[in-house]
């Protein structure tokens, strides 16, 4: 695992250098995946970050988007849903935005899975705050965007399955949050 993690940052780094900032973030965000879905991967989360960062502001994007929704999934954690839906917000604003500024096919498909992640997230802040019927719109809203990803089959597998992961997380979500409603 970790030389498939090496591998995603260096060509990063290769197209960060030719001046592909575009494509860089996209293996950036790769093997930020990657540290995710593998524990014993963790220790290389700060790198890679650090290495997408220097990207997005390459790229002339310097309003992070993964920033955004790791302050805003903390908020949650922290229990500040408020504070956490302005977070997720901004950054599911700027997953969209990404989405559409870029003529890569797989950037695009990855801005969209992490829009509907940030989107289920800020169904459970809502669903925190008392606003179940919008929680409810809103995760309805990630099912079509992360089962678009899930069967996208030019996508890598571990952002596929990253994406079914997010469905059924989603669909359950929204089970429960009807259930309450």
């Amino acid at each position: 695992m970790e030389d498939q993690l090496k591998g995603l940052i260096s060509r990063g780094d290769r197209e960060l250098k030719s001046g592909d900032a575009s494509f860089a973030i996209v293996q950036y965000l790769s093997a930020l995946e990657l540290v995710h879905q593998q524990p014993l991967l963790a220790k290389w989360q700060d790198y890679v970050l650090q290495k997408l960062g220097t990207g997005y502001i390459q790229g002339n994007r310097p309003h992070c988007a993964d920033a955004q929704y790791g302050l805003g999934e903390g908020k949650i954690r922290a229990g500040d849903f408020t504070g956490a839906l302005a977070s997720l917000r901004e950054a599911e604003a700027n997953y969209a935005k990404a989405e559409k500024l870029n003529d890569s096919h797989q950037f695009a498909m990855m801005q969209v899975k992490n829009e509907a992640q940030t989107k289920v997230w800020i169904a459970v802040a809502l669903s925190k705050v008392g606003k179940t019927a919008d929680a409810i719109a809103t995760a309805e809203a990630a099912l079509p965007q992360l089962a678009r990803v899930q069967s996208d089959e030019s996508m890598l597998a571990a952002i596929r399955d990253d994406a079914a992961r997010s469905l059924r997380d989603a669909q359950a979500l929204l089970d429960y949050l009807k259930s309450i409603q």
